[in-house]
């Protein structure tokens, strides 16, 4: 299947999908901390994109590569650094083989990304190549931590979206049914290939704020991966229905909440 590019979400990915001011530093942090790193350290970035946890790498003076298959994202990236031209991005497919020797870097970052690749196995192997004996491969993502939050407008929405798109014949994971694997299927193949894993929590943080109300209009304007791929006629009923139960169903549509969330990376390392 095509890899997903983000080319058409530069206008709105950093709005949206950005985290609240200082956690991309906290990251980077815990990340050099667990890794030992140094500027000595060679990072390589899969999916950089526009650089919301890279860019934090580079104005600190880390040697840091990034890849990635969108090239509107990384030039989006290059404006956050004054089109330094010293910055390193190359445009690749980080399921095809990557443009570098065996055994050049020493950390490889890959977040926020495998749940959006098909052919994710592959991405592995490549990694595995690139990296050095005793490197770190960090896949990583942001989950929801529990708490105590009586009311989680984002859960609400999504959970209400997935209902409607059922009701009109759209099963949740069948648009893209390689989409969102849970960690223990990566951390199983990674196991099952030679690899020392590790689940890690790197980082704690609170969410923006946010209403069920937001993230109805995000889906209505097909900000989610999830919505991309639907046919118009099932998306425009979907959000007709969707507004109908904000409008007379649904309870505190407009209160935004901060959720905490926990940034954790299935840590992987090859002797």
């Amino acid at each position: 299947m095509t890899p997903v590019s983000y080319n058409h979400t530069v206008t709105y990915y950093d709005s949206t999908r950005g985290y609240p001011s200082g956690v991309p530093e906290q990251i980077r942090d815990a990340i050099v901390d667990y890794t030992q790193g140094n500027v000595d350290t060679q990072f390589l970035e899969c999916a950089i994109g526009t650089g919301l946890i890279g860019v934090p790498f580079i104005q600190s003076g880390y040697n840091y590569i990034g890849v990635d298959i969108s090239p509107l994202m990384m030039y989006e990236l290059r404006k956050k650094l004054d089109n330094d031209l010293s910055l390193k991005l190359i445009q690749t497919d980080i399921t095809q083989t990557l443009p570098f020797p065996d055994d050049s870097f020493d950390v490889i970052n890959a977040i926020r990304v495998f749940h959006l690749l098909d052919d994710w196995q592959q991405a592995i192997h490549e990694a595995r190549r690139v990296l050095r004996k005793d490197g770190y491969l960090l896949i990583a993502h942001e989950t929801a931590s529990k708490s105590d939050v009586a009311f989680n407008p984002i859960a609400t929405a999504h959970a209400k979206w997935d209902d409607i798109l059922h009701d009109l014949g759209i099963l949740k994971g069948t648009i893209r049914p390689g989409l969102w694997r849970p960690d223990n299927t990566i951390t199983d193949y990674l196991k099952e290939n030679g690899a020392h894993v590790e689940l890690v929590d790197l980082a704690t943080f609170e969410s923006r704020p946010m209403s069920v109300r937001i993230m109805a209009e995000w889906h209505e304007k097909r900000l989610f991966s999830r919505d991309w791929e639907l046919p118009d006629d099932i998306h425009a009923q979907g959000v007709k229905n969707l507004k109908d139960w904000l409008d007379n169903e649904c309870e505190n549509p407009d209160l935004k909440v901060s959720k905490p969330f926990i940034f954790r990376a299935i840590v992987a390392r090859w002797e």
